[in-house]
């Protein structure tokens, strides 16, 4: 006979409702994991290392983009590649320049103060500083040198030797020097100690923290940020990156100017060498020839042709740095060899090709040292490079061209004036010449000196092409590790760990714990759940017996008359799937709570092999069903004993048989005392041996029309639940139900029975008024 199963209670299927029911007995045990997560928490945040935020703000003045102020020196020609923002960020963060700066500021030894669960940087709290005198030789690293100063002697105690300051001194660690720490700001009571490692790892290990970054794509603003445990260390890192950057901006403009006036210097003393022989030649002709003055006619051609001549020399000149700059495109690998001047050259198309040429090599040699050989920025700058090369060499040839044609023009008007000289005297004539090549040499020579200057000027007129904008400043809290994150992170793992701990407890169970369980094995109606007894109270119900114990068995004693409409049970049938189930409590106070309200009920012992019934209710010696089944001779009422305590109850204990139990069962007397239980008693309870692995349940239910099966919170096997109903579907017991027993509370509320266990989420044997209605519902 099916039971039909009531519709779930809606607040069952409530998400909150459905947490609370699973998590909320556990309460204590989330809030000791969860003080323990931030107590975790807290120790993490002990131990680890604050790291504040450092940050710097850099111009770059690129042309491009609006941020070029060169035209104020263009008087001057300071000529100078425009920058690339980022090109400019690669070099920034190029490897060099931070070498630079771990070597100025020594960063490769870095002293440290001893704490209890962490050593802290002592960038401000030593007196000293650690200086090696050959960074490069740091091979190995050197962990915890501890050491300690003497402030009266000014010593250094380290490895049990003592040492003086300001001094390069020989080390276990190699050669020292303890200098005066300029940022020492404050004492302190700790051990310090300092750790030495290779320059290029200090170096790695810096780049991996520093960020560099264009403010927006349309701003030469450059964004600097360091990550570092000291605020004060990490601005000096900043500041000296910057001013690093700065000065090799400066020199490379140095050496640009520097080739150029080197170019410059050798023209001059070339026609100054020329220039005293041309004037010697003159003296020594005057003083020979006696010439002093020339006449009208003389001075005439003199003037047209210096003219000529001068123009002569001008194109000469160019053709000359033609020369030059033909070799400097010329050149291989794009190396950089002496500077041509550019300012001689006449021709703007010519002007602006080569700026472009030498812009691009420019960049090339800066970006060779911050990436590898074979990165698309070089071989983009390769390409151009290669492209402008064949525009240069043919504006030159085209040039070279034009000024052949000038010179031939010029030339020949020189002829023309030379055939009007022949009525001039030939010593006339000679003083005209040299006087000619000196007034151009001296041209030449003034023009040379003048450049001179210009590039003299520009030397001296250098500037970096970059401000500082905002200095390095530090943030006022440490942005790693974050506190608030830390925090919340241990609070969620606790409660997950204990959530997981909650789950893995019960759902991965091989007990059954929850109704549920039994249910989804089994379609044997659950009709009573009984609540674990305490130790102290007693195990049979009576009339001082707790209210829960004895309406529990109200209700099962309610239930079973439900079931049994419209014919009455008589004969009940109690078992178990293992031994311990607690099926003698259940057929005890069952049979007790029938006989209370007026039943004349007998409780039956057929378990013969362990007499539970027997022993609780001291007839262990007394002869019962064994005997009356072994003996024809022995009659019913010797072995059916009343309880005085307890009015309207019988014992029929289980006696003392010499024959196995199921052959017992099997001899034909059985189905005749059952006969005569019936007849003398209203209610007849069998508590029998467990079905595994005895089939004493299976012979008996032949004589019973109901039968309980007793299936205990938190120790009945999972497993026996499919065992029985595979078995039940082979020999089936008659009318089978189940008694959910020794149902405990969840998680730590002990003194509320029942809660979470049985019917869910509410506790039904607290609520007396619920009892009621659903007692008054089933009757």
């Amino acid at each position: 006979m099916e039971i039909k199963k009531t519709a779930k209670d809606p607040r069952e299927q409530n998400l909150v409702s459905t947490i609370l029911f699973r998590y909320l007995p556990y309460w204590p045990l989330f809030v000791v994991m969860l003080l323990a997560g931030l107590g975790g928490a807290y120790t993490f945040l002990k131990m680890k290392t604050p790291v504040y935020l450092v940050s710097a703000n850099v111009l770059v003045k690129d042309e491009s983009k609006g941020a070029d102020d060169t035209r104020v020196l263009e008087a001057l020609h300071v000529y100078g590649p425009s920058k690339i923002v980022e090109n400019e960020i690669e070099v920034m963060r190029s490897k060099d320049l931070l070498h630079k700066v771990v070597d100025s500021l020594h960063l490769y030894a870095e002293v440290f103060e001893k704490g209890m669960l962490r050593s802290a940087p002592a960038y401000n709290s030593s007196p000293l500083m650690v200086q090696a005198k050959d960074p490069e030789q740091i091979v190995e690293e050197v962990d915890e040198a501890e050491f300690s100063y003497n402030k009266k002697d000014q010593s250094v105690l380290l490895a049990g030797k003592r040492y003086p300051t300001n001094e390069w001194v020989s080390t276990p660690f190699g050669s020292l020097r303890f200098v005066p720490n300029p940022n020492y700001a404050q004492a302190t009571s700790n051990a310090l100690f300092f750790t030495l490692e290779p320059v290029q790892k200090t170096v790695h290990r810096i780049s991996g923290e520093l960020s560099i970054t264009a403010a927006s794509k349309l701003s030469t603003v450059l964004n600097l940020n360091l990550r570092d445990a000291v605020p004060e260390r990490g601005k000096d890192i900043l500041n000296a990156l910057i001013n690093e950057y700065r000065q090799e901006t400066i020199a490379e403009k140095n050496r640009m100017a520097t080739n150029t006036l080197a170019f410059v210097d050798e023209r001059v003393r070339y026609v100054v060498r020329e220039l005293d022989s041309i004037e010697g030649s003159l003296q020594a002709f005057r003083t020979q020839k006696g010439v002093v003055n020339i006449s009208e006619q003389g001075r005439l051609y003199l003037q047209s042709v210096g003219e000529n001549d001068k123009r002569l020399t001008e194109l000469e000149m160019q053709m000359s740095m033609l020369s030059e700059m033909e070799r400097f495109v010329r050149a291989k690998d794009n190396q950089l060899g002496v500077v041509p001047s550019l300012n001689s050259v006449r021709d703007p198309l010519l002007s602006s090709l080569l700026q472009k040429l030498f812009d691009a090599q420019i960049q090339y040699e800066r970006l060779k040292k911050t990436v590898p050989v074979g990165h698309p920025s070089m071989l983009s700058l390769e390409n151009e490079i290669e492209n402008l090369r064949p525009r240069v060499l043919e504006n030159i040839q085209n040039t070279r061209e034009s000024m052949r044609a000038g010179m031939y023009n010029l030339t020949s008007r020189t002829g023309m004036y030379n055939a009007m000289l022949q009525s001039i005297p030939k010593n006339e004539r000679n003083l005209l010449d040299i006087s000619r090549q000196q007034s151009i040499k001296n041209d030449v020579y003034s023009f040379l000196l003048q450049r001179r200057e210009e590039i003299a000027l520009t030397h001296a007129a250098v500037v970096a092409e970059s401000r500082t904008i905002e200095h390095a400043y530090a943030s006022n809290a440490p942005v790693s590790p974050n506190r608030t994150f830390a925090f919340g992170v241990g609070a969620a793992l606790a409660l997950l760990l204990t959530i997981g701990l909650v789950y893995l407890r019960e759902v991965l169970s091989s007990k059954v714990l929850f109704r549920a369980d039994i249910e989804q094995r089994t379609g044997i109606p659950v009709i009573a759940e009984i609540v674990r007894m305490k130790r102290k109270e007693s195990q049979i119900i009576s009339t001082n017996s707790p209210l829960y114990l004895a309406e529990q068995f109200r209700q099962l004693r309610a239930a079973l008359t439900l079931h049994s409409r419209p014919s009455r049970r008589k004969h009940l049938l109690i078992t178990s799937s293992i031994s311990g189930e607690g099926k003698s409590f259940v057929s005890s106070n069952l049979a007790t709570s029938i006989a209370l309200s007026g039943r004349r009920v007998v409780l039956v012992d057929m378990d013969l092999r362990s007499p539970m019934i027997s022993k609780q209710y001291n007839l262990m010696e007394k002869p019962g069903v064994a005997d009356l089944l072994e003996s024809e001779k022995m009659s019913f009422d010797e072995a059916v004993y009343p309880v005085g305590s307890i009015p309207n109850l019988s014992i029929m204990p289980a006696g003392d048989g010499k024959i196995n139990p199921t052959e017992l069962f099997l001899n034909g007397r059985l189905g005749q005392l059952f006969a005569e239980l019936k007849e003398k008693f209203e209610y007849v309870i069998v508590d029998c041996a467990p079905v595994d692995p005895l089939t004493d349940a299976y012979v008996l239910t032949e004589h019973c029309e109901t039968t309980l099966f007793v299936v205990r919170h938190g120790y009945t096997p999972k497993t026996m639940l499919d065992m029985l109903e595979e078995n039940n579907k082979i020999n089936a017991l008659k009318q089978p139900m189940i008694v959910f027993n020794s149902i405990t509370a969840r998680g730590f509320l002990r003194n509320r029975y029942g809660y979470g266990y049985g019917y869910g989420t509410r506790n039904v044997y607290a609520d007396r008024t619920y009892m009621g209605k659903e007692m008054a519902r089933k009757a």
